[in-house]
């Protein structure tokens, strides 16, 4: 089959100027600041956060393909000092069978949702899973693994019937870009240290 979407991605994880959402707690009793620490999914404060440095990297819908991978590496790179984000390749799957392979990159899970560039993405298990308002929802997020992913696409089709469920009843969901949520393959750079550096700054924000 034809893969439709796959490339690189640098996600500003967290705004200093939001500092203060990390003591959140979100809709399944897990503090924001929690979620982060272990979130690797697509969804986000910033896509690619600095534009400066993007000049000599070539975006297609908000991602790099892979022989680009030395330039966004060096911009990943050089940006890990003072932004919390992550290196990723993302994938668009049907089966399981549609993976990807870098000696650089580990193989985290799959997220649900959508992601289409900058101001153009949305992560149902962060958003309506982990912090939603429909227990049909929150009750999946006992099935997610230690990056708040889903394991395999069974737990995605799952999550996709329910929601299919919940706006059949009328309920008040995501719908903008609906038709194009599905399970995205999330592979992480390999030997990150930016959830420890950062995630320590934000547990000295006072809870209030």
């Amino acid at each position: 089959m034809t893969i439709t979407l796959g490339g690189l991605l640098v996600i500003e994880r967290f705004s200093w100027d939001r500092k203060e959402e990390a003591n959140w707690t979100t809709s399944i009793g897990v503090s924001m600041r929690d979620v982060l620490r272990r979130y690797k999914g697509f969804d986000g404060s910033t896509p690619w956060p600095e534009t400066l440095g993007l000049r000599n990297i070539r975006l297609d819908e908000g991602l790099a393909f892979i022989d680009q991978y030395r330039a966004v590496r060096k911009y990943f790179q050089d940006i890990q000092a003072h932004s919390w984000c992550d290196l990723l390749y993302l994938q668009h799957v049907r089966t399981s069978r549609d993976e990807f392979t870098h000696s650089d990159f580990d193989f985290c899970g799959y997220d649900f949702g959508h992601y289409g560039g900058v101001g153009n993405f949305f992560s149902v298990l962060l958003h309506e899973v982990i912090n939603g308002r429909y227990d049909q929802l929150g009750r999946y997020a006992h099935v997610l693994n230690q990056y708040c992913l889903l394991p395999s696409l069974i737990e995605a089709d799952i999550v996709k019937e329910t929601r299919e469920a919940l706006k059949l009843k009328g309920e008040s969901l995501e719908t903008e870009d609906d038709e194009d949520f599905v399970p995205i393959g999330i592979y992480a750079v390999k030997g990150s240290q930016n959830d420890a550096r950062y995630l320590s700054g934000l547990s000295e924000v006072d809870d209030r």
